[in-house]
Order: C-alpha cells, then sequence, then structure tokens
C-alpha cells in the first residue's frame, strides 16, 4: 500500500510540474476564500491549484515474519490531494453537462455565470 501511495504522490507532484500548477499547503479556515485568486487567473483547460493536506487516518499493520507476527492497529497522519473538477465554458447543454458529470466534473459554471463559482467553491470546500 505504502508504494501505491508512494507512486501515486510522484504521479501528482510530475504533473503538477508539467502543468505549471501549484501544490499548496492546506490552509486554516476556509478553502473557497484561498482557492479564489487562482480561479480568477485561470485559463481555458487549465488545473489552477491542486490543495494539499493532511489527515487522519486509521491504519492496521501485520507485524512480524512468517508464523509469528501480530496485528498493529496505529493512528497516522497522512497526505490527501483534493482536486476539484469544474467545468467553465461557453456551451449550455444538457449532454455536455452530463458527461462533464459522468468524467468527475463537481461543477459545470458558464462564462458568463461565472459570479456562481465563489459559492460552488463554498459548497466543495466547507
Amino acid at each position: 500500500m505504502t508504494d501505491i501511495a508512494t507512486q501515486y504522490q510522484r504521479w501528482v507532484v510530475a504533473q503538477a510540474k508539467a502543468w505549471r500548477t501549484p501544490i499548496m499547503e492546506a490552509p486554516a479556515g476556509r478553502r473557497d476564500t484561498f482557492v479564489e485568486p487562482y480561479f480568477r487567473r485561470a485559463k481555458p483547460d487549465q488545473v489552477v491549484v491542486i490543495v494539499k493536506g493532511r489527515e487522519p487516518a486509521r491504519i492496521l499493520t501485520a507485524i512480524g515474519t512468517n508464523d509469528r507476527w501480530h496485528l498493529q492497529y496505529a493512528r497516522r497522519w497522512i497526505v490527501q490531494y483534493n482536486f476539484y473538477l469544474i467545468i467553465v465554458t461557453n456551451y449550455d447543454e444538457s449532454d455536455l453537462r452530463e458527461a462533464a458529470a459522468g468524467a468527475g466534473a463537481c461543477g459545470y459554471v458558464l462564462k458568463k455565470n461565472l459570479l456562481e463559482l465563489p459559492s460552488l467553491l463554498e459548497r466543495l470546500t466547507s
């Protein structure tokens, strides 16, 4: 499991570098006000910011060798990356909205309605 987590973390860091996207520590308080300036500077088809947080996790680990082992329960802090896919577009078509939702988008905002973005971010990050 540790190998998978390490591989994922390396992928996120490499992609962020390729996308020229900052990875930021999660701030105390509201994340919507924190990420809003990044969205205001966003260009089309851009990942604007990746928010990284630490969250508590319960871990059950097998310790020992072959026939002499036991399970140990522990609490650890793990790194968690939060991605919010929001489609900002000029196209107000139901099939595109459905496709975006099917692809995992958290929101679909028309460019002419960008004032909706702060309330959407607040719902997603609170």
